[in-house]
């Protein structure tokens, strides 16, 4: 059987990129996203990146970022594996001059040229896409051409191959019990799957919620109007009538960058 337990605890290690967030955000959004080295086409200023928000640990780095183009790119970057040493360059760095690019509908993925399936991965899309509809792009893309870096830093992205199998294991316990056999390997093998598929939704949903604050970012950056309009444009994107109420990252967040934008040009 599956020692569960372990592959749990090894998610959660890796995990705390998604979990934790820089303090000290850079309001003015001047700063490169952190592993990404852009390509050519991309060191102007309506096409640079600049880095929304920051989310890293011992094993890997999470970056957003977006440009005055409003195009938005999600980098993800290892620097170690559980029980071995420092990874190479490839697989902390995206390399924008010998990136291999693959098209979607809503953007490009990117990734090193040499092993694709296990180096450093961005996803950049056009006009600032909601959230989940990008992990949902970066989703697709890992499950057909496989991104293990993706895979390793944001475990949720094996989510729905978890939960098939529990049903799996489910309907397995199941038949041992109706034919007299021991079941109880095979019940405590599905017990420490539901307790890892509950944390790796947390963990997906805690994620989002950072999207979603490096989308509001964006937006405010982005937009050269003045603050009093800014101020009716960027309320109304923190507060998500289906959601919870705001936090304390929306507030501090929202509070920050409007004074940004009054005292000063737009950093994008």
């Amino acid at each position: 059987m599956f020692d569960w337990e372990r592959k749990r605890d090894e998610d959660l290690q890796r995990s705390e990129a998604v979990r934790h967030f820089k303090n000290e955000e850079d309001m003015t959004a001047e700063k490169a996203p952190d592993g990404y080295l852009p390509h050519w086409s991309e060191r102007d200023e309506q096409t640079r990146p600049r880095e929304m928000f920051s989310m890293g640990n011992s094993y890997g780095n999470v970056s957003v970022a977006a440009n005055r183009n409003q195009e938005m790119t999600l980098f993800v970057g290892e620097n170690r594996r559980h029980n071995s040493g420092t990874l190479d360059n490839d697989h902390k760095w995206l390399n924008g001059e010998r990136r291999h690019s693959v098209n979607d509908p809503f953007g490009k993925a990117y990734s090193n040229v040499f092993d694709p399936v296990n180096s450093a991965f961005a996803f950049k899309a056009g006009k600032l896409q909601p959230a989940g509809k990008v992990l949902e792009r970066i989703k697709k893309y890992v499950e057909e051409k496989g991104q293990n870096t993706v895979e390793n830093i944001l475990p949720f992205f094996t989510l729905e191959r978890e939960k098939k199998k529990l049903q799996a294991l489910a309907a397995a316990a199941r038949r041992a019990k109706e034919e007299g056999r021991d079941a109880s390997e095979l019940e405590r093998e599905k017990e420490l799957l539901s307790l890892a598929i509950g944390q790796k939704e947390q963990m997906q949903s805690q994620f989002l919620r950072k999207m979603r604050l490096a989308l509001i970012k964006a937006k405010v950056l982005t937009d050269t109007g003045d603050s009093e309009r800014l101020t009716a444009a960027v309320l109304p994107a923190g507060l998500d009538s289906s959601g919870p109420p705001p936090g304390d990252e929306e507030e501090i967040l929202v509070e920050g960058l409007l004074n940004t934008v009054r005292g000063k040009e737009p950093g994008l």
